[in-house]
């Protein structure tokens, strides 16, 4: 007797979904298909695909950052970390590490206390990483949500954000 939603968008296994921590309406979710997808809840279909151009592995987490609501990061089967900001661009990350190794990243944490982000591999190994230059000033829940649901209704694919 429960209800539950379809949501429509990737074409592969979805692998994470996140709320925003602003906003629990916004998702953000990521799948073998080399994409990450932002969605409102209440759309079956999502606002915004994000893809960065040289990247064909799949994407095996997603993070919204604790500081604000723009921002977001991944990583891939080959190894990549990518932090997205999308007050700054909605159509490459800001910031992107790839090692030599291309061991595959499993896991992305921010910090919450400090501008750091932790990602974790199948071996056990965890790189720790310290985030420079990007904006993570104190502004109200209520202007970071603001700034997200312009951004969003601004780029959506389906509809308004």
């Amino acid at each position: 007797d429960q209800y539950t939603d379809t949501y429509y968008g990737h074409q592969g296994p979805v692998y994470k979904i996140k709320c925003n921590p602003y906003d629990p309406n916004v998702l953000l979710s990521c799948s073998y298909d080399w994409t990450m997808k932002i969605w409102n809840s209440k759309s079956m279909y999502p606002l915004m695909t994000c893809h960065s151009m040289n990247l064909k592995h799949q994407i095996n987490d997603v993070e919204w950052s604790p500081y604000t609501s723009t921002i977001f990061g991944c990583v891939a089967d080959d190894g990549r970390i990518e932090i997205w900001d999308l007050s700054k661009l909605t159509i490459d990350p800001v910031a992107e590490y790839k090692s030599e190794k291309e061991i595959p990243k499993k896991s992305i944490k921010f910090s919450s206390s400090s501008q750091i982000v932790a990602t974790g591999d199948n071996d056990f190994g965890i790189d720790i990483f310290r985030i420079y230059n990007l904006e993570h000033e104190k502004v109200s829940d209520d202007d970071q949500i603001h700034r997200l649901r312009h951004i969003l209704s601004q780029n959506s694919e389906h509809g308004k954000a």
